[in-house]
């Protein structure tokens, strides 16, 4: 199992915590049992002094030792008395036992250490083996009148008592220790979740709200206001700031560089971007699509006579028509309403049609585009009416890149405008050679002029029935270099009054 951050601070937190414990408990155990030793010590030291005084009251009466009686009692006594002593008794510096508390002392008297001790007019304190267990004696000597040694009371505790008691306050120590240590772990865990793991789930959560949605930097983390944390969130938060600025300024600059800025469609890079990219596709997959180039009928009379502004809220009520409208396979040029439609320019309008088997079927589309825009809008109370003209062009047989696809599409489109407007067309190959044709004879009509080949001649009308003029008519010659007359010739008919 891994554990969090909150279980491995938790962890070595306990490590250390019980680490100090057990060192406190060793050392308090160590001096615990050497002042409790000293304690019996002096405690056997206090009753041997004591059952030494009744002895030499009775030795300032005259009365001998080995002649009194019922001393026994007392040394049973005090054994009863004092918790932790074990043995009292009186002995003769001989080792003969004078007195004695009820124990067997045979195994003591017998010791050399104790043997020694027995005979020395000082107080001390030996230890001896009694069987397993170590036996501390404490050893003071009673003297007569005379000053001679004449008995020593001996007054023991076993060694074991020290131990006994150690073990005693050690699981005392123990249990105390884990009530703190539960106690701790307790505190410790709530100050983490406050101010360690609390703040940091929150960071982590809003990281993964940002890796799941890509592009939303709006997420922020509250957190305490001090500490490392809150510099951390602090910091954290004022990266997203920055992230979130940048990112706005991004898409400020790609919608300033790919999208209209009146209509929010898409704009002509943007388009032609994509229409390559859906050509690559079409070509990958055998597919045919369409191009349809839209131009407004008679926008620029409400443009001249209305002014720009009707006309540009005109061009966007016209692009959010058509958006709302077009059928979502209808689009490689979406924006980020989702919206299928883009502006090429002015009152341009493109569409890239998908999923075609045949070219007839962009058809449906066409109609229902020229049927959008035969009812009015209705723009700061004009009742507006317009219509459009369509131009169609199908890949692969009218172009291969997006080019030669809008190029074919706008000549269709010029096409439906002189067909009358307020219809489509297809593009064909007779389309281009008259529309290469158009741009030649423009050309050559704009040389003619520079070279002074126009020649204006008036010609008069006659009305047979009176025999009379009732008017002339102009006509323009057209004569080339080396020519006599017109090559190609224009005739412009201008009826004026009776001469």
């Amino acid at each position: 199992m891994t554990l969090g951050l909150r279980g491995r601070i938790v962890l070595i937190a306990a490590a250390v915590v019980l680490a100090a414990m057990a060192a406190i408990v060793a050392a308090s155990g160590i001096v615990f049992a050497e002042r409790y030793a000293q304690a019996l010590e002096s405690r056997s030291l206090a009753v041997a002094k004591s059952l030494k005084l009744q002895l030499e009251r009775v030795l300032a009466l005259g009365i001998q030792v080995p002649n009194l009686t019922g001393f026994d009692v007392q040394c049973r006594e005090a054994v009863n008395a004092y918790q932790g002593i074990s043995h009292v008794f009186v002995a003769a510096p001989d080792g003969n036992v004078l007195f004695n508390g009820g124990a067997q002392f045979a195994d003591v008297i017998g010791d050399p250490a104790f043997h020694n001790a027995l005979k020395s007019v000082k107080d001390t304190v030996v230890s001896v083996k009694r069987g397993d267990t170590d036996v501390y004696l404490a050893l003071v000597p009673v003297l007569n009148r005379g000053g001679a040694h004449v008995a020593t009371v001996i007054v023991g505790f076993p060694a074991s008592r020290v131990s006994e008691e150690l073990r005693d306050m050690l699981k005392l120590g123990a249990a105390a220790g884990a009530v703190v240590l539960a106690v701790g772990i307790m505190l410790l865990l709530g100050a983490l979740t406050a101010f360690v793991t609390r703040p940091l789930d929150r960071v982590i959560a809003a990281v993964q709200r940002i890796g799941a949605s890509g592009e939303d930097l709006s997420v922020r983390v509250p957190g305490p206001g001090r500490g490392e944390i809150g510099v951390l969130i602090d910091r954290f938060n004022h990266m997203l700031d920055q992230l979130e600025s940048q990112a706005q300024l991004k898409q400020q600059i790609r919608t300033l560089a790919y999208f209209d800025s009146l209509t929010g469609l898409p704009n002509r890079v943007r388009f032609h971007g994509d229409l390559e990219r859906l050509l690559q596709r079409a070509e990958r997959d055998g597919n045919m699509l369409a191009v349809v180039f839209l131009d407004l009928d008679g926008f620029k009379n409400i443009n001249d006579t209305l002014g720009h502004a009707i006309g540009d809220k005109l061009l966007k009520a016209v692009a959010e028509r058509l958006s709302a409208s077009i059928r979502g396979g209808d689009t490689i040029a979406r924006g980020a309403d989702d919206t299928s439609m883009a502006r090429f320019g002015g009152d341009e309008f493109t569409l890239a049609l998908t999923g075609l088997a045949r070219p007839e079927d962009a058809t449906p589309a066409a109609q229902r585009l020229i049927a959008l825009l035969g009812d009015p809008f209705t723009v700061d109370g004009h009742e507006l009416f317009i219509s459009a003209s369509l131009g169609i062009a199908t890949y692969p047989s009218d172009g291969r890149d997006a080019e030669a696809l809008l190029r074919s599409a706008d000549a269709a489109m010029y096409h439906a405008k002189d067909s009358g407007r307020n219809t489509f067309q297809f593009y064909s190959a007779e389309l281009n050679r008259a529309a290469v044709e158009r741009m030649d004879l423009e050309r050559d009509l704009r040389a003619a002029i520079e070279r002074g080949e126009l020649q204006l001649h008036y010609q008069p009308l006659i009305d047979v029935s009176m025999h009379s003029m009732y008017g002339v008519e102009a006509l323009l010659r057209w004569t080339s270099a080396g020519e006599d007359w017109c090559r190609r010739a224009c005739s412009f008919r201008s009826p004026s009054s009776p001469a």
